[in-house]
């Protein structure tokens, strides 16, 4: 008995919360329309006014792209370049130098070894000729070679 009088009091407030949520649904509805045609309005008045707005920032950005371009740029190309050439492994030395001294010694030494062969055939000459001088003293007046 309880439970059936519990249903009827709560019968009109069930009536009532549905009237309420059928006029809310009616009011959304012309809420969802109308903010259809203001959305579909701004749209209209934006659009224009967005072009413009890319064309001032296309001419903006334009001028930065030169002035990056023109500035930041070889900066950049400069710093690389350093990095670069900091990373880069140190070159070899040349081995020419060393080549070219040992030709030179071996060159010096050449040229000591001719010189004490000629001064060694000289002075075996020079002896040889002192030898048959004092050997023979009268043949070497004869011929004109008394004047060493």
């Amino acid at each position: 008995m309880q439970a059936s009088r519990l249903a009827d009091q709560a019968r009109p407030m069930t009536e009532t919360a549905t009237k309420s949520a059928k006029r809310g649904a009616t009011s959304a509805k012309r809420g969802a329309v109308s903010a259809k045609r203001g959305a579909g309005s701004a749209a209209e008045w934006a659009k224009p006014r967005i072009g413009r707005a890319r064309v001032w920032m296309a001419v903006r950005a334009d001028r930065g792209s030169v002035a990056v371009q023109d500035r930041v740029a070889p900066r950049v190309a400069a710093m690389m370049t350093t990095a670069a050439r900091k990373l880069d492994p140190p070159k070899r030395r040349s081995r020419r130098l060393p080549k070219v001294l040992a030709g030179a010694a071996l060159l010096a030494a050449g040229a000591a070894a001719a010189t004490a062969m000629a001064i060694r055939k000289a002075h075996a000459r020079h002896d040889a000729a002192a030898s048959d001088a004092v050997a023979d003293p009268v043949s070497q007046r004869s011929r004109g070679a008394g004047s060493c």
